[in-house]
């Protein structure tokens, strides 16, 4: 038995065990894990021999462990291979291309890509899938990186129009304040220079006496 309690209850089939240990902060890192034979538990769920894991078992490993759809078993075979084995739905299918588009044209030991592998009558849709080149997921792939950044933008565009248009408002309406405040700050300025203008008259009349006062008392000495 391995030391990974998720795997080994992926092993064992006990699949809400897996799905409960698997929403918490160990059981991620515990689907990051691999074993002995450097699989993950990805690679446990989907070689089930017994009832097949759910597929919301096997998006949850895709999410929390992407890089493990990269490992491959001694037999070369990927999860693409164990998937179309275990004969999983064409989401699954989907999800696991998506994570590892290349994995399309990887042989296994027996020189077999994963579509080779299909069983008579295996889903169409799926094999439809399985048979188109990397470079025609890849370029999926990047273009649905494309679409979420260009949808994460045009969110946040929208958002910071609205915050915008908030401030627009808002500033609309204390519009008449600010003026108020604007008007009522220049008057208090206004009145504070006159009373300064008020002063210096004031010692200016002051100086004047004073020099009157002096030119007479000149003209008094004078014989």
């Amino acid at each position: 038995m391995s030391d990974n309690a998720l795997i080994n209850r992926c092993k064992d089939e006990r699949w809400s065990e897996a799905a409960e240990l698997l929403n918490t902060k160990e059981g991620i890192e515990m689907a990051n894990e691999k074993d002995k034979d450097g699989l993950f538990a990805i690679h446990a769920a989907l070689s089930a021999k017994g009832k097949a894991a759910p597929d919301s078992l096997i998006f949850a490993l895709i999410k929390a462990a992407p890089d493990a759809c990269k490992a491959k078993d001694v037999y070369r075979s990927t999860v693409l291979h164990m998937a179309v084995k275990a004969n999983s739905s064409t989401k699954v299918i989907e999800k696991l291309i998506y994570a590892n588009p290349k994995a399309v044209d990887y042989t296994d030991a027996w020189d077999k890509r994963p579509s080779d592998t299909a069983p008579e009558g295996y889903n169409f849709t799926a094999l439809e899938m399985l048979q188109r080149p990397a470079a025609f997921w890849i370029s999926a792939v990047n273009e649905k990186k494309m679409s979420m950044i260009e949808k994460k933008l045009t969110e946040k565009l929208k958002k910071n129009a609205v915050v915008l248009d908030e401030m627009l408002v808002n500033y609309e309406k204390k519009q008449p304040e600010l003026v108020k405040e604007g008007t009522k700050h220049l008057e208090e300025k206004v009145s504070a220079l006159e009373s300064e203008l008020a002063d210096a008259n004031k010692k200016l009349g002051a100086m004047e006496n004073i020099m009157h006062s002096m030119e007479l008392k000149y003209e008094q000495k004078q014989p």
